[in-house]
């Protein structure tokens, strides 16, 4: 464990109730370039905005939902901000899980790949 940081972070093991865990949270910070984001949804989905870097998947989840801000990669006062922005913005993110869920429900999700489809359709014609 490093050295420190005891006081600050919590180490909680495996555990069932994410979910939960994660609704707990003020804001879900994503530093890492990882290609898929599934964190950023999870969090996304409880209504906890995510801030995360500009590049890969984290940054598309947050465009996808509108419930984050992206930061600059290796700009640590640009994320700074953007935590510290989301954190006194909550009127902003306050809905963001209950869009973001409205807006990927699964009738909803068929609906936009329908209609996507059907603008497929008026372009080849």
């Amino acid at each position: 464990m490093a050295e420190g940081i005891e006081d600050d972070v919590l180490f909680l093991g495996w555990r069932d109730d994410v979910p939960n865990i994660i609704k707990c949270m003020s804001v879900n910070f994503v530093p890492s370039d990882e290609g898929f984001s599934l964190i950023a949804q999870e969090s996304a989905a409880a209504g906890v905005p995510t801030v995360t870097i500009d590049k890969l998947g984290g940054c598309e989840c947050v465009s996808v939902s509108g419930c984050g801000e992206v930061y600059r990669a290796d700009d640590a006062d640009d994320a700074t901000d953007k935590v510290i922005g989301v954190i006194k913005n909550k009127e902003k993110y306050g809905r963001c899980g209950t869009e973001y869920s409205e807006n990927w429900r699964k009738e909803r999700y068929i609906e936009r790949i329908h209609s996507e489809f059907a603008d497929v359709e008026k372009f080849i014609r």
